[in-house]
């Protein structure tokens, strides 16, 4: 046996040849003759494969992190693990008691109190009576709503379930403690806070810690090893970084992304969208296509940083809206907002007035204060009035920003998000 595998710590759990399937099934409808028209429009129950022969090893004190897309598994994985739902086939044996915090007032009844659903939902996750009644005021300042236990938990916000929810798992003695994304309901001090409990459950205890996230900087500083699914199946497990690398990767691809060198950046400065299968919305407004221009106007998506950048965004009127107002967000290559700018009255005329023509908006911004790196930005159109989202296309197109000339920051930071300028002064 070598010493890098006698090195590892022991097993705290294995799944082997998961796999779960669920069938779609068409809506039932009363009316006799609606559901003889309805039987020939609708097509047949269809069957809807959500894990297919997942295989892990769970180790003792790590924190496992895991990663996908949307509908590609994760929830249904810690379901099963936390012994939600069951697998079709395939097992999942887990070495001790387990803690898990999956949707927001998963365990809660809204007509109890707080304090009466502590005592409810550490039952339902194995603690005893005298268990609950020891922690019980730890429980409850780590939640920080000491003024609010007496009242019934439906008066609560989802962030509020959220920390009652999470101290009541965080502070039972589990093995394996199971979080699911609920966590993003909370505040970012709390959510600092729980990252913190999580690494000393961990680090201090020798707990084993399952963490479903979309946010890749808690994953890269929170966890020892990753696992990324897609479309139900394992495509990586290992190192956190590689594998968040590789999810990036998957999802650049799965977007169209276009690579581009100066040469060609003209070619690639405008990006057709109706194409796309990732709108969203009432779809009473289309956005069709995106352009990026710098300095006069030139078509480009590799700006230096501090230069001007034009964003010209192609809709088309579908439907009525009133009052439009155009959002555009800029997120770094981690899924991470930069940005966001609106406008709720960006279009002097009514869009009734010029249906079926092409509207073209555009945004300039004046100076693009980023720091070196690749950036994506996510369009949407939103009625001003219901705030019903028309039409969204996340990562709608993708730029570049290169490093600043030399005289233009001075002595400018080199880490965070953007460029501030500054000098230092010896006297």
């Amino acid at each position: 046996m070598s010493s890098e595998v006698a090195a590892r710590p022991p097993l705290a759990g294995v799944v082997r040849g998961l796999g779960k399937s669920y069938r779609v099934v068409r809506p039932r409808v009363r009316d006799a003759g609606a559901r003889s028209w309805l039987r020939m429009l609708r097509p047949p129950a269809t069957v809807l494969r959500a894990l297919s022969d997942v295989s892990l090893d769970l180790r003792r004190g790590e924190v496992l992190g895991i990663v996908g897309r949307n509908g590609a598994g994760k929830s249904t994985l810690l379901k099963i693990l936390s012994r939600v739902t069951l697998p079709d086939t395939g097992y999942a044996d887990l070495y001790g008691r387990v803690g898990s915090l999956l949707e927001v007032g998963t365990g809660f009844h809204p007509d109890l109190t707080g304090r009466e659903n502590v005592y409810l939902n550490g039952a339902i996750l194995g603690m005893t009576r005298r268990e609950i009644d020891m922690r019980y005021d730890e429980i409850i300042a780590f939640a920080g709503l000491s003024a609010f236990t007496e009242l019934p938990v439906k008066r609560f916000s989802s962030g509020m379930q959220v920390r009652l929810a999470f101290a009541v798992a965080a502070h039972l003695d589990a093995d394996i403690l199971i979080i699911d994304e609920a966590l993003a309901v909370g505040d970012a001090e709390f959510q600092a806070k729980c990252m913190n409990k999580m690494s000393e459950v961990t680090s201090q205890e020798g707990r084993t810690v399952l963490f479903v996230s979309h946010n890749l900087n808690a994953i890269r500083s929170l966890c020892t090893r990753c696992v990324f699914l897609s479309d139900g199946a394992v495509v990586a497990d290992g190192p956190t970084g590689e594998v968040v690398d590789a999810y990036l990767s998957s999802i650049q691809l799965k977007d169209a992304r276009i690579t581009f060198t100066d040469g060609d950046a003209a070619a690639a400065a405008q990006v057709e969208l109706s194409g796309r299968t990732n709108h969203f919305g009432a779809g009473t407004i289309h956005i069709a296509s995106v352009e990026l221009a710098g300095v006069d106007g030139r078509p480009g998506r590799i700006f230096p940083a501090g230069d001007e950048c034009t964003l010209t965004i192609d809709t088309r009127l579908l439907g009525q809206v009133q009052d439009p107002i155009v959002g555009v967000r800029l997120k770094n290559s981690l899924d991470e907002s930069i940005a966001t700018f609106t406008s709720r009255h960006l279009f002097p005329r009514r869009w009734s007035d010029v249906a079926d023509d092409p509207e073209l908006v555009r945004l300039r911004i004046p100076q693009l204060n980023l720091l070196e790196g690749e950036y994506w930005v996510d369009l949407s159109v939103t009625d001003g009035v219901t705030f019903e989202a028309a039409d969204m296309v996340e990562r709608a197109i993708s730029l570049h920003v290169d490093s600043p000339p030399p005289d233009r920051y001075g002595g400018g930071n080199q880490e965070g998000f953007v460029y501030m300028g500054g000098w230092f002064e010896v006297t």
